[in-house]
C-alpha cells in the first residue's frame, strides 16, 4: 500500500530486513534475559522494551572469543511533527516509522504488529478516534491494551472516559475492538484508498469505491468506521464538483440536477450509518486541548533540532 503511494522510505528487501533484524534481536535479548521464546507474555514484553528502551546484547566474537561483540538498539520516539500527515502523507507510514525510528499513532502499532507477526506473539490492532493501539492476551488469555506510543498500559475505561467514545460505539465495534490478520490487511485497502484521495483527488471514484467494497467484506458487521469516513469524504468532493460545474451555490436549489441530488443523498445515508454506529465527534475544547499539546511537543522537537524524517540505523554495534 505505502509503495503505492510513492516515493516510499523503505524498499520491500529492506522492510523484510529490518523486520528480521529487529525480531532476532528480541530474540537474543529475551534469551539472554532468561526468558523463554514460547512465553507470550515474554515476546510482548520484549517487544516493548524494544520500542521504548536502550536494549544491547552481546555476540560471540569468533576473532576474539575473550571480547564478545555488542549490539546496541536505540529506542522509538514520538514525532510530533506533522503527526497527521497534512504536509507529507509518508508520515503516517510504517515504511517512515521503521527507517526514521520515529512515528505516530498510526506507524508505532503498525511496528509493533509487524514485529508480533514475526515473533508468532499473538496481538491485534483496536481503533480509538483519530489513533490506534495494540491489544494482545497474556498467558492466562486476559486481553491487555498497550500504547506503543507512550509505552503505557491503559484499560478501556480510560479511551472512554478521555476521547469520547460512546457505549454504542464499543459495543458496534467501531472502536475497541480487535481486528484479526485478515482485518488489518483489508482496513490496509481503506488507507489505500485515502491516501489516493489525498494525492489523486477523486477521479471517477470507482478505485476508492473498489477498495472500500474489497475490505468491507472482511468486516462482517460492516463496522470499519474508517471506510465510512473515506466514503463521505469522497461523496462530498463529487458533489462539490458537481455543483461548480453546474454553477449551484445554494443547496436549495440542488433538485435542479439530478445528478447532485443523488450524490447528496448518499451522503446523507452514509452520516446517518456513522452516526447510527455510535461515533461522536470530540467536544471542540477537548480536541483543541488535545491538538494544543501535540503543537506544543512539536515547537519543542524543532527547537531541539530533532528529526524524525531522516533515515537513520536504530542498530549500534561495537565490537
Amino acid at each position: 500500500m505505502e509503495n503505492a503511494y510513492g516515493n516510499s522510505y523503505l524498499s520491500k528487501k529492506e522492510y523484510d530486513q529490518i523486520i528480521k533484524q529487529s525480531v532476532d534481536f528480541i530474540k537474543q535479548w529475551l534469551t539472554q534475559q532468561g526468558y523463554r521464546l514460547k512465553d507470550n507474555d515474554a515476546l510482548h514484553l520484549g517487544i516493548q522494551k524494544f520500542l521504548s528502551d536502550t536494549l544491547s546484547i552481546t555476540i560471540a566474537n569468533l576473532d576474539n572469543p575473550n571480547v564478545p561483540k555488542k549490539t546496541t538498539h536505540l529506542p522509538f520516539f514520538y514525532d510530533y511533527e506533522d503527526f497527521k500527515g497534512e504536509k507529507d502523507f509518508r508520515n503516517y507510514f510504517l515504511t517512515k516509522c521503521l527507517a526514521t525510528g520515529s512515528g505516530q499513532c498510526n506507524s508505532l502499532p503498525a511496528v509493533y504488529s509487524s514485529i508480533a507477526d514475526g515473533l508468532g506473539a499473538k496481538s491485534y490492532l483496536t481503533f480509538a478516534p483519530h489513533h490506534s493501539f495494540i491489544k494482545y492476551p497474556d498467558n492466562n488469555g486476559t486481553i491487555h491494551s498497550y500504547e506503543p506510543t507512550s509505552n503505557w498500559k491503559i484499560g478501556d475505561k480510560w479511551y472512554q472516559d478521555n476521547m469520547f467514545i460512546s457505549p454504542k460505539a464499543k459495543a458496534n465495534g467501531i472502536y475497541l475492538d480487535t481486528l484479526n490478520k485478515k482485518q488489518i490487511v483489508a482496513n490496509c485497502m481503506i488507507d489505500l484508498a485515502f491516501g489516493y484521495l489525498q494525492k489523486h483527488g477523486v477521479a471517477d471514484g470507482e478505485f476508492v469505491k473498489d477498495c472500500i467494497a474489497s475490505a468491507m467484506q472482511h468486516f462482517p458487521k460492516q463496522n470499519n468506521i474508517q471506510a465510512y469516513f473515506v466514503y463521505s469524504s469522497l461523496l462530498a468532493r463529487q458533489l462539490d464538483r458537481v455543483l461548480y460545474e453546474n454553477k449551484i451555490t445554494d443547496l436549495k436549489d440542488i433538485s435542479k440536477v439530478p445528478e447532485a441530488q443523488q450524490i447528496y443523498n448518499a451522503l446523507l445515508k452514509n452520516e446517518e450509518t456513522i452516526t447510527k454506529l455510535g461515533y461522536q465527534d470530540q467536544p471542540d475544547p477537548l480536541y483543541d486541548e488535545l491538538m494544543k499539546q501535540h503543537e506544543f511537543k512539536g515547537k519543542a522537537q524543532q527547537e531541539k533540532n530533532i528529526s524524525g524524517k531522516q533515515k537513520r540505523d536504530l542498530f549500534i554495534k561495537s565490537f
